[in-house]
């Protein structure tokens, strides 16, 4: 292949073939023989001032179309750090994350954010990529199991639900029905700790009093099951619907692209601080009842 067949003849700007070449005497430019004697001259004297040869221009490399997540297999611009739907990084080296509080999917090398989905799959009208996106935490759990609620009434046990009742609730952005639970679960409990208290402080602990209060809390224990149990039923059914609505009211707002991809993640990320704060409080909450308790349990022994 004749090493002038990707430039272009500097006179009438069309490729220069392999066979209809003459060279420059002087600084050596390309042109087609036809241009050349048309032209008669080199149509760069300033080369031949400067006593420089001519070199080819520089030619970008052409963009590919769009670098493909390794994670996700979303198609990103090819200029693009971070992938538009799960918030890989597209490029190796430390490359700062243009939203370093938008929160999105944390990277887990074993699982994929989608659960096995496509990420153009829809679900109830919602792309499996958007519901990801707002879902963040442990999404490759939450989307196979909302695909199943779309078309079954599948009843699955959360197990997080269960264990901490209405602070998954909360942790999970349902405010409403975070803070009922916790208010069912305070009450189921209220008996038990007031007759505790009540015993403690009139310094009546005798043995008839703590049997009643230990068969007061076998039946507190007991109504605490039941709300655990209900939440760990329902809460996958809950969280999709919350999901589903939050989401549909994101998407009302026509946004651009990034603007709702980003308040997707915003809306959508878990409230983990809110919950550490939370549980500060009920330790601080604690001790200070067990310093008020202290001059009655010294006095009582």
């Amino acid at each position: 292949m004749n090493r002038y067949d990707s430039i272009d003849c500097p006179i009438c700007g069309k490729p220069l073939k392999d066979g209809d070449v003459v060279v420059c005497p002087e600084c050596g430019a390309p042109y087609h023989r036809s241009c050349w004697q048309e032209e008669g001259c080199c149509v760069f004297p300033e080369l031949h001032q400067q006593g420089r040869e001519w070199e080819p221009p520089v030619r970008e490399a052409p963009h590919p179309p769009g670098f493909v997540c390794s994670r996700c297999g979303t198609v990103n611009p090819h200029q693009g750090l971070f992938c538009q739907t799960c918030g890989n990084q597209l490029r190796e080296g430390p490359v700062p994350s243009p939203f370093p509080a938008m929160g999105g999917i944390p990277l887990n090398p074993y699982t994929t954010p989608f659960g096995g989905l496509s990420p153009e799959e829809e679900i109830d009208g919602i792309p499996a990529q958007d519901l990801a996106v707002f879902v963040s935490q442990n999404s490759h759990y939450f989307l196979p199991l909302f695909k199943r609620l779309s078309t079954m009434r599948a009843r699955m046990i959360n197990w997080a639900a269960f264990l901490f009742g209405g602070g998954y609730y909360l942790y999970r952005k349902m405010y409403g029905l975070g803070l009922a639970a916790l208010l069912i679960q305070g009450l189921v409990w209220a008996p038990y700790f007031l007759m505790y208290i009540q015993a403690l402080t009139s310094g009546a602990v005798t043995e008839t009093a703590m049997v009643e209060i230990g068969g007061v809390s076998y039946l507190c224990t007991f109504l605490d099951l039941v709300v655990r149990l209900f939440c760990g039923m329902s809460a996958n059914g809950f969280y999709f619907s919350h999901c589903k609505r939050k989401i549909s009211r994101i998407k009302a707002r026509d946004q651009a692209p990034e603007d709702y991809r980003a308040e997707l993640a915003r809306r959508g990320s878990t409230a983990a601080k809110l919950i550490s704060v939370i549980l500060v409080g009920c330790g601080l909450l604690l001790l200070v009842s067990f310093l008020l308790l202290l001059p009655s349990l010294l006095g009582g022994g």
